[in-house]
């Protein structure tokens, strides 16, 4: 029993500088693999790389177990030592940023949305697309924050961050097949189809996107690559070049006599259809994150922000001030070699444990309260009220 605890001692001592070996080298890997993509790149006014974002593919057959277990969403950032890294936990070495969309987005503290605190909606796994800008916090626990806006709160001393184009992203792949598929348009497909002149579009965009990917064979195709391509398909310059394409391969035809009255029929309806005609794929707009949501309260909003920074400052002191003071203990008994004083300090060890973690789950608890009966601000109204 001794043993145990003092090897439950010191891996706790040694998490605390505990790194991933499934870091963003063995990401890249994987991605160089066939098995993800990269997604966003962020960079500063140097060219050089803030924040990254990949995704690693969903085999096609995958149990519900692999899929809960999968580091689908992996988000790095540059840390103080100029390493592109994910972002872990400051005691216990539990990666923050690498897994579902739920653990990465949602569930976490550290990656915030178009405002300190708030969170990506659920919804948006299925329509992501990336954010404009990008934002590193590096005070006490270090954070980022992705949005459209040039600012993300006052905490982020480090961007905005641009997002910029990529050969290497599958969003800069899926740009040049829907671009390649204006121009694979055959006047037989055009003349045939009856499909709109988007929806030709759209499947030819798509149907490069799964070759490319392997999507449908290999992985199953992501919903966010669905509606991309959805909702940036129709480029005007490119559909009216595809019209005036369309129109002398149709002239060449009733000149050579080879169309029917049903195919003349069919054209004409198909020239009518102009590029104000589109919308943009009519997906789900984006949802206001404090929708729905009560955002009055008896300390407002920047006290809340002050409130919540304590809690957290008290649930990470705990543990901390646990492995300072056990690490004390144990170097003590080593260097007066009272070996037999090991026993007491397992005693004071399971007694500070049990401390940190009334001091770890307290202040959320007292946060849930709070929220409840609207003492502060629920979290998803952090910034929407500045």
């Amino acid at each position: 029993m001794k043993k145990l605890v003092f090897l439950a001692m010191i891996c706790m001592i040694l998490s605390v500088s505990n790194v991933f070996a499934y870091g963003r080298d063995g990401t890249v890997s994987l991605i160089e693999s066939g098995i993800g993509a990269y997604l966003c790149q962020y960079k500063n006014d140097d060219g050089a790389v803030q924040n990254e974002i990949m995704y690693i593919f969903e085999a096609i057959g995958e149990t519900e177990a692999q899929k809960n277990a999968k580091d689908t969403w992996n988000v790095f950032y540059r840390n103080k030592a100029g390493v592109l890294t994910h972002m872990e936990s400051t005691w216990i070495g539990m990666n923050l940023t690498q897994g579902s969309f739920d653990w990465v987005f949602r569930k976490k503290e550290r990656v915030s949305y178009g405002w300190t605190g708030q969170r990506m909606e659920a919804s948006m796994e299925n329509r992501f697309e990336c954010p404009k800008h990008s934002f590193i916090d590096y005070d006490w626990n270090h954070e980022m924050c992705f949005g459209d806006n040039d600012v993300c709160g006052s905490n982020f001393e480090k961007g905005p961050f641009k997002s910029v184009e990529f050969s290497e992203s599958i969003f800069y792949v899926m740009n040049n097949n829907i671009k390649a598929a204006y121009l694979q348009v055959t006047f037989d497909e055009y003349k045939n189809s009856k499909n709109t002149i988007d929806g030709l579009i759209k499947s030819k965009a798509l149907a490069a996107t799964k070759t490319r990917y392997q999507f449908d064979t290999v992985y199953v195709t992501p919903e966010f690559v669905k509606n991309y391509i959805e909702k940036h398909s129709i480029l005007e310059e490119d559909f009216n070049a595809l019209k005036s394409r369309m129109a002398q391969e149709e002239q060449k035809a009733i000149d050579a006599g080879t169309l029917t009255e049903e195919e003349k029929q069919e054209l004409e309806k198909k020239k009518a259809v102009n590029f104000n005609d589109f919308t943009g794929g009519g997906l789900v707009p984006p949802v206001n994150p404090s929708e729905g949501t009560d955002c009055n309260s008896i300390l407002g909003n920047e006290m809340t922000e002050v409130i919540n920074n304590i809690f957290k400052t008290i649930q990470y002191a705990g543990p901390i001030l646990v492995i300072l003071l056990t690490a004390a203990d144990i170097l003590k008994v080593v260097l007066n070699g009272e070996m037999n004083e090991m026993k007491k300090i397992s005693n004071k060890f399971m007694k500070r444990l049990i401390a940190a973690m009334l001091l770890f789950f307290v202040p959320l608890l007292c946060s849930v309260v709070f929220d409840v009966v609207g003492i502060t601000v629920p979290d998803s109204c952090i910034g929407q009220l500045k």
